[in-house]
């Protein structure tokens, strides 16, 4: 079981780079014929632990990138809301969000192209209520509380 794990983490890492190096053709982020020159891309992400930060811990997606002349500049940040406004001030190329902030990024025209959803939570998220609460009508009239600018919004 563990070693299916490491072999879906190192499978999703790789994905992430595919893409990546997908969107720089795109957007001609380096050319293909300039083999000597070495680009920087900054990618911003989010102190979430997933795949996502295994892969960058071990080096295996800055060694991937470096590997066709891409050199990967990491940049943290607390919520895909600040990620957003660096996507839309230019000072980041990539991002990994929430599904909520890349949603909110489309919507509101910063140009951004979603290449690939991170984690499809389901039902590993809930609403925890008293025990009063029975339906979705029991919540009327009542206090709720949740986390600032992520999926329970």
């Amino acid at each position: 079981m563990v070693r299916k794990r490491q072999w879906t983490k190192l499978a999703i890492a790789v994905f992430i780079v595919v893409g990546l190096l997908i969107s720089s053709w795109h957007y001609g982020l380096f050319d293909r014929n300039s083999d000597k020159d070495s680009h920087e891309v900054r990618i911003a992400y989010l102190r979430v632990p997933n795949d996502e930060l295994l892969a960058m811990s071990q080096g295996k997606l800055k060694n991937k990138l470096a590997e066709i002349g891409v050199k990967a500049k990491f940049v943290e940040f607390d919520s895909g809301v600040e990620a957003n406004k660096a996507l839309a001030s230019g000072s980041i190329d990539y991002a990994s969000m929430g599904i909520t902030n890349a949603v909110v990024a489309l919507a509101k025209q910063i140009p951004t192209e979603l290449i690939w959803v991170h984690e499809l939570l389901g039902e590993t998220e809930g609403l925890v209520v008293k025990d009063s609460i029975n339906s979705l009508s029991d919540l009327a009239g009542q206090t709720l509380a949740t986390t600032f600018a992520s999926t329970s919004h």
